[in-house]
């Protein structure tokens, strides 16, 4: 069911996730995003989709969900019967430390999550139910962080976690607030571990020119005007960003 961008709002949503529950058909993909969702109308619909376990595609990005929304989509791989998502998305759903802390217990129980979107989530001190999820679900191949206001703290604990992880192709954690020698170091121990390339590759904001250097060990001069840091092996992706430094890199 595609039903992104229909403006649909709550009061409508609520009539159908009645419907949903009780639909004799079995859906396996629901895209309900950008729909001025608010929380009541979100948590009768993710309720509702409990009765739908073959569910394997479900994005409710850029809505507005709260703690018993957040609830509702945990029980999902929680209850008796999960749910078996592949892909998961919940970009600009403003979640929160809090809340996260509850979904992440209901993720790492997931044996089929491959991909999960949690950019733009006002996401901050929760890097270790990140780990959590990281160290539990052994099936999670792409993971968006982006633009959220991780700092270097938040990124050491994340990299740990990687180390040993060897289902994690693509990790995007550009635009939060790493700094420049916590970011390299981080990438250096997740490349040591898995014997990753050596290239690092560097973007301007500014032009989005890419720039190739060799880092042998984390460089100890400053680079106030690196913008984003990107390793790109054959298989693994993972990229920095710092959003206050100045894009002046040459």
């Amino acid at each position: 069911m595609k039903l992104s961008r229909y403006g649909i709002g709550d009061h409508a949503t609520v009539a159908f996730g009645e419907f949903l529950k009780h639909c004799p058909l079995k859906v396996n993909s629901l895209e309900v995003a950008h729909n001025s969702i608010m929380n009541r109308g979100m948590t009768i619909l993710l309720r509702s989709i409990s009765a739908h376990q073959l569910i394997k595609f479900l994005d409710i990005s850029s809505n507005s969900p709260k703690r018993s929304s957040i609830v509702a989509l945990t029980d999902l791989f929680l209850q008796p019967e999960p749910i078996r998502l592949v892909d998961l998305r919940l970009s600009n759903c403003n979640i929160g430390d809090r809340n996260m802390m509850i979904l992440a217990e209901g993720i790492g129980e997931s044996s089929t999550l491959e991909t999960l979107k949690l950019d733009k989530n006002n996401l901050t001190m929760c890097g270790r139910d990140i780990a959590y999820i990281l160290h539990e679900n052994d099936i999670l191949t792409d993971l968006d962080l982006s633009w959220n206001q991780f700092r270097n703290e938040e990124a050491a604990i994340i990299a740990r976690c990687l180390i040993g992880n060897e289902t994690m192709t693509s990790l995007d954690l550009s635009y939060n607030h790493f700094g420049f020698d916590s970011a390299i170091f981080s990438i250096s121990k997740v490349r040591s571990s898995k014997e990753r390339s050596d290239e690092l590759t560097t973007f301007a904001m500014g032009t989005k020119t890419a720039h190739t250097h060799t880092f042998a060990q984390p460089p100890t001069s400053s680079a106030t005007d690196v913008i984003i840091l990107t390793i790109i092996p054959t298989h693994f992706a993972i990229r920095f960003a710092h959003r206050s430094l100045s894009p002046t890199l040459k």
